[in-house]
């Protein structure tokens, strides 16, 4: 009776003190996974969507300043 309270309280202590923590983490780093991937897609969603009034980019006639050399 003595040996089987040994080995169940060292099972007990090793299944508490390595494998519950390892499977607690697993769990955490899933979750925060899971939060990543939804904030990325959120994200990601409205610039998606390219724009249809203008495909190319061209710069305004009022933004552009010819290259002058100065001497």
């Amino acid at each position: 009776m003595v040996i089987w309270t040994i080995v169940l309280f060292l099972i007990f202590r090793f299944l508490m003190k390595y494998i519950l923590p390892v499977l607690q983490m697993t769990k955490q780093v899933r979750e925060r996974m899971r939060q990543m991937q939804d904030q990325m897609n959120n994200n990601a969603g409205p610039q998606a969507e390219p724009t249809k009034t203008s495909t190319v980019s061209q710069p305004n006639k009022g933004d552009y300043i010819d290259y002058e050399e100065i001497k």
